[in-house]
């Protein structure tokens, strides 16, 4: 029997380059994955720079965007997992190059 295929799923083969089961593949993901996310404020911390950072992607005032966060933790659900999942995803920004 043959498994039917859907538009946007890839079979285990052509994914990995009919590697079975490598991890190096799935670090490599995690690692580009995390990579393409903002990074985390080094000059707008104030907790972890998680607002600093995605004020910084977005173009925005960091006070709007701690301000939005706040409001967010108002709603029902627990959204401070949310901000800590942010946390631990978020790369730290680049140290500034010293000459």
């Amino acid at each position: 029997m043959t498994q039917q295929q859907y538009p946007g799923q890839f079979s285990q083969s052509a994914r990995d380059g009919g590697e079975t089961g490598s991890s190096s593949d799935r670090t490599g993901e995690f690692g580009r994955f995390r990579s393409s996310l903002p990074h985390r404020s080094r000059e707008h911390r104030i907790l972890g720079g998680v607002c600093g950072g995605l004020a910084e992607a977005w173009g925005m005032p960091v006070t709007a965007v701690r301000v939005g966060a706040i409001l967010a933790c108002l709603l029902p659900g627990p959204m401070f997992l949310v901000y800590l999942a942010a946390w631990c995803l978020m790369l730290d920004e680049p140290a500034p190059a010293q000459h």
